[in-house]
């Protein structure tokens, strides 16, 4: 597959998690409850799911990060 701008920035926002390949492909075999050998292979509607999931996780942690703060 040919980086489109949404698979690079999936790639840097997993980056920017500390993801390692295979916990990126563990990732986006969860998210799309297939298995997933490489993101390579991820067709755009795909690479948007998990997209969407990497932001979903930032924000989570973002919020636990804080939680831990406030304490």
């Amino acid at each position: 597959m040919e980086q489109t701008p949404r698979s690079r920035k999936a790639f840097v926002l997993a980056k920017e998690l500390d993801l390692t390949r295979s916990e990126r492909e563990e990732f986006a075999t969860e998210i799309l409850q297939r298995d997933v050998d490489s993101w390579s292979d991820l067709d755009d509607e795909e690479i948007g799911r998990v997209l969407d999931g990497l932001h979903g996780a930032q924000a989570f942690i973002q919020l636990m990060q804080m939680r831990v703060r406030a304490r």
